[in-house]
């Protein structure tokens, strides 16, 4: 028998204040957290709601890993980025052919904008220059003049 008293309610039980609980806890049944929740450890919930499952070495260590997958969940094979592309389907794993994980940009999208912003830095360095060529030094605080040698 335990030293430490030990108290079983039977029925519902509100506390208004806050709980530290020391030990091993199991809660059986539905939670409903209702602010936010940190968790300092490891989170270990085989059905979280995640379907990107990671980066495996082998098709065999993925199944290993997650031998009963969900549909919709996909994973990453291979020893580099970009690897090939598994899906999970009626609780197998399987290739789609395809490969992922290299981030991309497409820079064809976003190539005026580039070609406007050197064209910008261009002119206002530029402008700089010809500024600083006038006045014959160089403003670097408040409190210190350096002589430009043009």
């Amino acid at each position: 028998m335990s030293a430490i008293k030990t108290t079983q309610i039977d029925g519902d039980l509100a506390i208004g204040r806050n709980v530290a609980i020391g030990g091993n806890m199991t809660i059986q049944g539905k939670e409903h957290v209702k602010g936010s929740l940190k968790v300092d450890g490891w989170l270990d919930a085989p059905n979280i709601k995640q379907p990107c499952m990671g980066l495996f070495a082998s098709a065999e260590t993925l199944a290993e890993a997650y031998p009963h997958p969900r549909n919709g969940w996909w994973a990453l094979v291979g020893d580099t980025l970009p690897a090939a592309v598994y899906r999970a389907w009626h609780g197998e794993w399987s290739p789609t052919g395809e490969t992922g994980g290299e981030p991309n940009i497409e820079l064809e999208s976003i190539q005026d904008d580039i070609d406007t912003i050197k064209a910008e830095l261009k002119k206002s360095t530029v402008s700089w220059f010809d500024e600083v060529s006038k006045q014959g030094t160089i403003k670097m605080s408040s409190s210190v003049d350096t002589d430009l040698v043009i």
